[in-house]
């Protein structure tokens, strides 16, 4: 799995004890402890269908939020995509595999639109928030905008009416500077 490409996601790997019983994972590294960073929201996804493409997604200031994402079953094709004009890797685009077998995780940063999609059925993921999500903040750029250029492993399908309805990139920006 290659590492993030983009300044402020964080890929993480919880340490994992295993015995007879199973596993037993902490999802909260000590980091977070240090770092302040106070969790608002558990969120849970299950998606059904293998190509499902979820996403991409963020909230705009001021109440934008950073995501703490885990598969906790199956596996998905995870994408970020930098929105923040200010950063050194704006509208640059990363993507990890995310799977309950690795119990790896991602950091995604205020200003960072999020998706994926699933690889398997019944795929779950866990989000940890740092914020309340508020519907009229709620933002995104459509998945499939082929400036982006994202290496779907499957042909999207299954796309909710919002997520089909997301506006491209260019558009997304040019609505940031009205």
């Amino acid at each position: 799995m290659e590492e993030p490409c983009i300044h402020g996601c964080s890929k993480i790997a919880p340490r994992i004890s295993i015995d007879q019983r199973g596993s037993f994972q902490s999802l909260l590294p000590d980091i977070f402890h240090e770092d302040g960073i106070l969790i608002r929201q558990v969120c849970r996804s299950i998606t059904d269908r293998i190509g499902t493409v979820r996403g991409l997604h963020l909230q705009l200031p001021p109440f934008a939020e950073m995501k703490l994402v885990f598969c906790t079953r199956g596996s998905v094709f995870d994408v970020a995509v930098d929105l923040r004009e200010e950063s050194e890797t704006f509208l640059k685009v990363q993507h990890l595999i995310l799977s309950e077998q690795s119990g790896v995780g991602i950091i995604i940063p205020p200003g960072v639109a999020h998706g994926f999609q699933a690889l398997e059925s019944n795929t779950e993921i866990l989000y940890l928030l740092d914020s309340p999500y508020i519907p009229t903040a709620s933002a995104g750029v459509h998945p499939c905008d082929p400036s982006l250029q994202i290496p779907w492993p499957f042909q999207p399908h299954n796309l909710s009416a919002r997520d089909s309805s997301l506006p491209l990139i260019q558009e997304f920006l040019g609505k940031l500077k009205d």
